[in-house]
């Protein structure tokens, strides 16, 4: 299912090509469509994100985590790539910026067909 986020003109930009998000975890389908209440258990988004055209260049992954700015210069939320395609060792994707609620990858290669399993992981603590 691919994001359907609206996004600034300088985004739009970016968005050259037609790159597939498939959302696995919580659900097969974008996150809540607001940012999720306190104490909903969602801590995890899991999607694979392809790059189905040599323009591809960029993809946001929706996680409705409402982090704070505080939370954002902290480094969170957790973001950890993995490549799904043999020769690859190291993904072409790699995070670009992030939003409360959103993450914007991008992809430093022209070659089509780079799928990468998204993990991003809300912060979190015992007591939340």
């Amino acid at each position: 299912m691919k994001s359907r986020l609206t996004l600034s003109q300088r985004r739009l930009a970016g968005q050259k090509g037609a790159v597939t998000i498939t959302y696995l975890w919580p659900g097969t389908s974008v996150p809540l469509a607001t940012a999720n209440p306190a104490g909903l258990p969602q801590q995890t988004v899991v999607a694979t994100v392809t790059a189905t055209a040599a323009a591809d260049t960029s993809a946001v992954i929706t996680h409705q985590f409402n982090l704070s700015a505080a939370q954002i210069t902290q480094g969170w939320p957790r973001l950890t790539l993995v490549p799904e395609a043999d020769p690859e060792i190291t993904s072409a994707w790699y995070e670009s910026s992030q939003a409360p609620n959103y993450t914007v990858l991008q992809k430093n290669t022209t070659a089509a067909g780079v799928k990468t399993k998204v993990f991003i992981e809300k912060p979190w603590a015992p007591t939340k």
